[in-house]
């Protein structure tokens, strides 16, 4: 079993998505139940981290990144398989171009 950490920006940046869908779209039960399933899917990676495919970038990122799609987000996220850690990097909105937002 792997352990499971947010780094502070995808912590983040799920604070900012259910901000907007709450107020911007005035909707937070639609807040409330996509946070669920972000979490709830990220939790379920403990058991099976690989699941997800490998995020090849156009340019070398510093980790061998995973995505992990929840509805129109993408969780990236990567593994320290010798210390059976699985890193949420960032919680990116799908449509979005987010090659600059990895490193």
């Amino acid at each position: 079993m792997y352990t499971l950490e947010y780094l502070p920006i995808a912590m983040q940046d799920m604070v900012d998505i259910a901000k907007y869908i709450s107020q911007k779209l005035s909707n937070p039960v639609a807040a409330e139940r996509l946070a669920n399933e972000m979490i709830e899917s990220a939790d379920k990676l403990t058991e099976f981290p690989y699941i997800n495919p490998v995020y090849y970038s156009i340019r070398p990122l510093k980790q061998e990144y995973r995505r992990l799609i929840v509805k129109n987000y993408i969780m990236f996220y990567y593994v320290d398989e010798p210390k059976k850690l699985i890193t949420i990097a960032r919680v990116i909105y799908a449509h979005r171009n987010y090659n600059a937002l990895l490193d």
